[in-house]
C-alpha cells in the first residue's frame, strides 16, 4: 500500500484490513484450518497435495497469508514449513466483537 493509504487509514486499520485478505479465499481459509487442526508445522508440498493446488498456487497464497500476519513461513529443505500465528486471528476478532 502506498504512503498516503497509510497517512489515511493508519496502521492499525491497515493491518486489519491485510488479516482480511488472508482469509478471503476458500484455499487460505481450508490451509488455516488444516494446519490449525494438524497442530504442527506443514509443509508446502503437504499443502500442495492435500488440496489438489499446484506449488506455485499454494506458495501465492501462503504470501498472502504471510502478509497478514497469520502464517509464519520458515525456509527447510528447499521448500517452506508453515506455522500458523493463532494472535493476529484473536486481534481480527476482537475487532469484530467491539
Amino acid at each position: 500500500m502506498g504512503a498516503s493509504t497509510t497517512n489515511l487509514f493508519g496502521k492499525e486499520t491497515i493491518h486489519l484490513a491485510l488479516i482480511a485478505r488472508a482469509l478471503a479465499h476458500p484455499a487460505r481459509v481450508f490451509i488455516l484450518q488444516y494446519i490449525r487442526d494438524n497442530n504442527r508445522m506443514v509443509s508446502c508440498v503437504e499443502l500442495s497435495s492435500r488440496l489438489g493446488l499446484s506449488p506455485t498456487t499454494i506458495h501465492h497464497h501462503l504470501g498472502i497469508m504471510q502478509d497478514g500476519g497469520i502464517v509464519e513461513l520458515n525456509f527447510a529443505f528447499q521448500s517452506y514449513d508453515v506455522v500458523f500465528i493463532p494472535e493476529r486471528i484473536e486481534q481480527f476478532s476482537h475487532f469484530l466483537q467491539d
